[in-house]
């Protein structure tokens, strides 16, 4: 009996050390997480027939991590993400001799994620720094971003900080699900508001019986914000109507009281049981509580950036997340996401970051420097078949031209010594796929001798580009 315990909790031990240092969590956190597994474990075996699925495995992550009081836990007393994640994948490897498909029973499908939290805080940390001193990129003309440009209406047409400036935020949300270039959506949602500021009030839509055709004859007119219009018609509508209903017409009372991110998420998202609203999921609730927050509508608190391709490429080519059972799909899974949306929400509650400034940062490094790396460009052919219509470009660093946004983008990375993957958008927009290919660097070329990162006198940087 003795040694039988020994030999458990050696191997708990064994499995905690392990877990410590391939993710970068506090070895402390992994041996009580690794106590919750064995936990988890216990109660399910005690009822053999039990089948294993999401619904089950929620219900007994939270039973057995309410009974252990010391674990770290978020404004709403749930266990942090980087406990859950290690008990989690703890508990597969426990019971993987008899249930070896576990990961796919419970998250549905077998892609399997690891997080690593030391290099998140040194990626953050880095472009935190680079952000706060203005180095580059974040001192490019181009740099800033939409909601703080001058894509937005003036102050004389639109009042900072006002409910007016909040409604405008809100409608914006809807063009920021992807496919229509950021700026873009800000500038001629500017132009459209210059010209119908009473369109973007709940209680005028409400009042005057505006239809969904009206909407979208006014909107029409602004060509850029005619993507996705046959959605967003509807939903200006339908919400405006809710709006009213749930908080007499003013967004900024979404978030009156609110004390965690969950209650925000509770009030917006749409859970297709009439709660939230029309159009709007996690990332459109980080993203108007960003919006809130950054122009001071709203006091910030702990909440997770809005994930979108941006932020899966940097995290995908720089290590922060690592993949094993990749799909046809490559990365791109809701769990992908989810995990790094729970991944950077715990990091910000751990440390103490402000959301506004780790967004700016992580999403402006990826809009500045790896949207335009060589090896990341990719042609799009719109009349293939889904699936085909993003093909990768050959990179020839022997061309002057890719050695200028060379050096503009990884040949001034401070962090390009731990990027290991190119990730194009093309595959993402137009085929709605994440892949992941070996990055190629212009030492990789045989063309080119001996080259290092920091050899830029091949292509001089004009004085505007910093």
């Amino acid at each position: 009996m003795t040694k039988e315990r020994l030999s458990r909790t050696d191997r708990l031990v064994e499995m905690a050390n392990r877990m410590a240092e391939t993710t970068g969590i506090d070895a402390e956190l992994c041996r009580l997480s690794a106590a919750w597994a064995q936990d988890m474990v216990t109660v399910f075996r005690a009822d053999p027939l039990q089948k294993l699925n999401k619904r089950y495995f929620d219900r007994l992550l939270e039973e057995t991590g309410e009974k252990i009081l010391v674990l770290p836990r978020d404004a709403d007393g749930v266990p942090l993400y980087r406990a859950r994640y290690a008990a989690t994948n703890m508990f597969y490897e426990l019971i993987a001799t008899h249930h070896p498909n576990a990961r796919t029973d419970i998250e549905g499908s077998p892609l399997e994620i690891t997080v690593h939290y030391d290099r998140l805080d040194e990626i953050c940390q880095t472009f935190l720094s680079l952000q706060r001193d203005n180095d580059y990129p974040y001192n490019l003309p181009h740099a800033e971003v939409p909601n703080r440009s001058n894509n937005m209406p003036s102050e004389e047409i639109l009042p900072r900080g006002t409910e007016q400036h909040a409604q405008y935020l809100w409608h914006v949300c809807y063009w920021m699900a992807g496919g229509v270039e950021s700026n873009i959506a800000f500038n001629f949602l500017s132009k459209m508001y210059a010209d119908h500021p009473k369109l973007f009030d709940p209680r005028y839509i409400v009042e005057n019986e505006i239809t969904e055709e009206e909407i979208a004859d006014i909107i029409s007119q602004y060509s850029a914000l005619k993507f996705n219009l046959d959605r967003i018609k509807t939903y200006w509508i339908e919400n405006a109507h809710k709006m009213v209903a749930r908080y007499e017409g003013d967004v900024r009372k979404i978030f009156e009281g609110a004390r965690s991110y969950r209650t925000i998420t509770g009030r917006i998202v749409n859970n297709k049981r009439g709660q939230g609203f029309s159009g709007f999921q996690e990332k459109m609730a980080s993203m108007d509580t960003h919006l809130a927050a950054d122009a001071g509508i709203i006091d910030e608190i702990p909440f997770p950036p809005a994930v979108d391709f941006h932020l899966l490429r940097l995290a995908a080519s720089l290590g922060i997340l690592t993949f094993d059972n990749v799909s046809d799909r490559g990365i791109l899974e809701k769990k992908t996401v989810a995990t790094l949306r729970k991944m950077l929400y715990d990091y910000i509650i751990v440390t103490g970051t402000s959301e506004i400034k780790l967004d700016d940062a992580l999403w402006r490094y990826s809009k500045l420097m790896c949207a335009i790396a060589p090896s990341n460009l990719s042609t799009v052919d719109r009349t293939a078949v889904r699936g085909e219509k993003a093909v990768a470009r050959t990179v020839d660093y022997s061309n002057p031209a890719t050695m200028k946004k060379y050096a503009k983008s990884c040949g001034r990375c401070v962090v390009s010594h731990l990027c290991t993957f190119s990730v194009d958008s093309g595959k993402y927009y137009a085929d709605d796929r994440v892949v992941l290919t070996k990055r190629l660097r212009p030492h990789d070329e045989r063309t080119l001798f001996a080259f290092e990162d920091s050899m830029l006198a091949l292509s001089p940087l004009d004085p505007k580009d910093g």
